[in-house]
């Protein structure tokens, strides 16, 4: 899965920096407006910018009884059961992936490796004694700037496409009534449920601080704090909501995005903190 994104999307950017040059010789290129070979530059430029970091990403992770081995394109890098000292799941720029954590420096590899679930459960069970998710009082999980960002735009998004369903269904001129009936059933509904996904995910915590005694949530809007006491459990999220968790309150549930920092092991406090609307089939990745 890894190694298919990375070449697709190598590809791409390969696309990008060759084009103006392939359109110079053809003789095309000077032909275009200046905003058109703006455009053609600018992409080429940042797909030369963005083309090495692939060589740097791993598409291939080994273990044995010695230790663990990451490939990548550009290095292999191999450590041994003995350094390693925690596993945490981060996210920067959008990227999600793990993070191995040992006596000599950091590997990652990404979520979308096969058998990702298998892997980090081996790497769990050769952990010290009192891993992270023991250690779950006083501690902070933030998301990054950029899962922010993409967070505000995925709330936009839903009055967007809400506003492309009327207007598309306004044009529409449908001689049955049973027919406009129909259709303006499915514009109310898809209304419905676009405004209820847009209401979560703006209310999505940027941040999340666990306490001895409370939980603390921020988001965009307000900061709310729940005696452990109070809180009503957690459940997976609903397919139409982005991948993560919810925490149920007494007046309201709070999505957490799985591209949080950490967000399988803030589950995990979770999970032994307060009880279970619904138990988790998997960790969100």
């Amino acid at each position: 899965m890894v190694f298919v994104r990375m070449l697709s999307e190598v590809t791409l950017f390969l696309v990008f920096m060759t084009l103006p040059v392939v359109l110079y010789l053809l003789g095309k290129f000077m032909l275009l407006s200046l905003p058109g070979r703006a455009v053609f530059i600018t992409l080429s430029v940042l797909g030369a910018c963005l083309l090495p970091f692939y060589g740097f990403i791993t598409w291939q992770v080994r273990t044995d009884p010695r230790g663990i081995t990451c490939v990548s394109l550009f290095k292999k890098q191999f450590c041994e059961w003995t350094i390693i000292r925690g596993l945490s799941r981060r996210s920067s720029w959008n990227w999600l992936r793990y993070v191995i954590e040992t006596r000599d420096g950091e590997v990652s590899f990404p979520v979308l490796l096969k058998n990702c679930d298998q892997l980090v459960d081996e790497i769990r069970d050769h952990l010290p004694a009192g891993g992270p998710a023991s250690k779950g009082a006083n501690k902070r999980f933030e998301h990054d700037n950029i899962a922010a960002i993409w967070q505000f735009a995925q709330a936009l998004y839903g009055f967007i496409f809400i506003a492309i369903i009327w207007a598309f269904s306004s044009s529409l001129h449908l001689k049955s009534s049973s027919d406009w009936w129909l259709l303006l059933g499915f514009c109310i509904a898809v209304t419905i449920v676009l405004l209820w996904r847009t209401f979560v995910v703006a209310l999505m915590p940027r941040w999340v601080q666990i306490t001895d005694d409370h939980l603390v949530m921020r988001n965009f809007f307000f900061e709310r704090s729940f005696p452990w006491s109070e809180l009503r459990g957690i459940k997976a999220a609903s397919p139409f909501l982005p991948e993560g968790f919810m925490i149920y309150t007494p007046k309201m549930s709070y999505l957490v995005g799985a591209n949080m920092n950490a967000a399988d092991e803030l589950q995990e406090i979770l999970l032994r903190k307060i009880p279970v609307v619904e138990k988790l089939e998997k960790r969100p990745h």
